[in-house]
């Protein structure tokens, strides 16, 4: 729910007609709280490429529930750019 209301598609990158894969790695404490973000895989594009990472930057995620053991976890997270033109 958090991406669908917060990833969009970046303005420049539409104009220009760039799509393609990027894959981030974001890692989070259990407060939700995103602690780091890295470029694993870019894209051609460097809109897509900045805008994947700085999505996630002091971003502040769903917090880990009650119990979890984990003080913070950090996944690998492809994000597929794809136009639609109409």
């Amino acid at each position: 729910m958090w991406l669908d209301r917060n990833l969009r598609y970046p303005r420049e990158a539409a104009e220009l007609g760039e799509q393609g894969p990027v894959t981030v790695r974001i890692t989070t404490g259990a407060d939700g709280r995103v602690r780091r973000v890295e470029l694993r895989a870019g894209s051609r594009s460097i809109f897509l490429n900045h805008y994947s990472q700085s999505v996630f930057r002091g971003a502040a995620l769903p917090p880990f529930p009650p119990g979890t053991a984990e003080e913070e976890v950090t996944i690998d997270l492809t994000i597929h750019y794809i136009l639609v033109r109409r």
